[in-house]
């Protein structure tokens, strides 16, 4: 007796077992029968014995690309799935919990993180540096696990920041702040113990905190908004460095302001800068241009290549705009408001976009639903929008794995961060806090470690591998 009415006990089910890891990690592909309780765990354990693994790995299972998480007879009449026909299974290796490395206390809240490194693919975690910004308007630099220094970047405090690599020893550092302007510093690998970043211009136009601030992957425009609804795009990288060191001669024409009103400024030496006093007198860029569509606070920004450019809003929605031409091209109308956004970078049509706020779930939209009208192959409605439930307060930070298009880190207000694998409904694993207080910002540092942290004025660091130490599980290199 093997129907939808069996008892769970009796149900038998037909597998077959497919992979993408190494052949060494490849059993047999003929089809198997298994007992239908058969959770994740029990197919574990199948497979290596299969491998004649020692020791023991643990591995996931995929079902029509969805991790199972219940088990295989109550996945597949959840699914409306055959018991009588022979099912695909896919393992892939499980994702460990995330192994605490590292915490550092700061005096203030921490509410923006980046992380300064080369754009030198072989470079180790070691050769990044995270800059935590934090609402005493300091930025604090952390180098493996060391304190390499720290500056007063604005006068209150920093809500966003956002970085560049300009080659294999420098870049810049781009920061917002509730002072109403973004800065760009100038980094090096040289930085650390007496020197700091040096202050290469402040970008103007702002009537209210700088609540957003974004790169493009050129390196060579960065996008900043806040309260005051604004969208601003303003030149970045050699283009901007050049202006602000060697004058700028070019044609100003399309840009907010012109030579008539902006006055270039000399920059100062801030190499004796202390944490106590925002370095004055730097050179003054205004906008390129404006992007005109929300009604209240741009609170977030993602920019996953040059035709996408992606805008979460106070006013309950996400925008995804063409930033060549300034114009929306796709808007989803929530009911709450938007407080943090992420895309991956795998997808440079922006077409897989999370983003959460006060409502306490973490949303999904898929795009590609929406151009399928909304239906997929076998027919069925597809939501375009899907709610992942686990916080218990506000998602105030997401953060997307850099090159794995399934990977996805969340900060709440209920003082908890969440590695999700979207292929589930639920996430993989909660990481450690300590702290007991709201947490605001996080990052990926490099492929296998993530930066978090928030109001408990403590940074922390983990490591997660979500490899599995073979295969891809779901990484997918960026495109150069």
């Amino acid at each position: 007796m093997s129907g939808p009415n069996a008892p769970v006990a009796e149900v038998q089910v037909t597998i077959t077992f497919t992979t993408k890891l190494p052949a060494s990690l490849r059993v047999p592909s003929s089809p198997v029968t298994v007992p239908g309780n058969l959770t994740r765990y029990g197919l574990s354990q199948i497979i290596n014995h299969l491998l004649a693994l020692e020791p023991a790995r643990p591995f996931d299972f995929l079902i029509q690309d969805e991790l199972l998480r219940l088990s295989l007879h109550q996945h597949m009449a959840a699914k409306q799935l055959s018991t009588e026909a022979v099912l695909e299974v896919e393992y892939v290796p499980a994702v460990l919990p995330p192994t605490p490395k590292e915490e550092h206390p700061h005096d203030d809240w921490i509410s923006a993180l980046a992380v300064l490194s080369s754009n030198n693919e072989t470079s180790s975690n070691n050769d990044k540096i995270i800059a935590a910004g934090c609402y005493d308007g300091i930025v604090r630099l952390w180098q493996n696990g060391n304190s390499v220094g720290s500056f007063a970047a604005h006068k209150g405090a920093i809500k966003a920041s956002d970085s560049i690599s300009n080659g294999e020893t420098q870049g810049q550092l781009i920061t917002g702040g509730a002072d109403c302007v973004a800065r760009v510093w100038r980094w090096s690998k040289s930085i650390g113990g007496s020197s700091s970043p040096e202050l290469l211009a402040v970008l103007k136009g702002h009537t209210a905190s700088v609540e957003a601030v974004v790169t493009n992957s050129d390196g060579d425009r960065c996008v900043t908004a806040g309260w005051d609804g604004q969208i601003l795009m303003y030149r970045a990288g050699g283009e901007l460095e050049e202006a602000a060191v060697g004058g700028d001669d070019g044609d100003d024409s399309g840009r907010a302001g012109s030579k008539s009103t902006q006055k270039k400024k000399r920059r100062t030496d801030t190499s004796k800068t202390t944490t106590t006093a925002v370095p004055t007198g730097a050179y003054e860029e205004s906008a390129l241009t404006s992007l005109a569509g929300h009604t209240q606070c741009v609170s977030s920004l993602a920019w996953p290549s040059q035709s996408a450019l992606v805008t979460g809003c106070w006013d309950h929605s996400v925008k995804v705009w063409d930033p060549e031409v300034s114009t929306v091209i796709d808007t989803y109308s929530h009911n709450k408001a938007v407080h943090c956004i992420a895309t991956t970078s795998t997808r440079e049509d922006a077409s897989i976009i999370a983003f959460g706020g006060p409502e306490k779930s973490l949303r999904i939209w898929d795009r590609r639903a929406v151009a399928n009208k909304g239906v997929n192959n076998e027919g069925t409605d597809v939501l375009a929008v899907r709610a992942l439930a686990s916080h218990t307060d506000w998602i105030s930070s997401l953060a997307w794995h850099p090159t794995s298009e399934h990977h996805l880190l969340s900060v709440s207000y209920d003082q908890s961060a969440k590695l999700w694998d979207l292929r589930a409904s639920v996430p993989l694993h909660t990481l450690p806090v300590g702290g007991g207080d709201k947490l605001l910002s996080c990052v990926w540092v490099g492929e296998d470690e993530v930066a978090y942290g928030g109001a408990d004025n403590v940074l922390r660091t983990c490591t997660v591998d979500i490899g599995g130490g073979d295969g891809d599980s779901g990484r997918k290199k960026v495109e150069a």
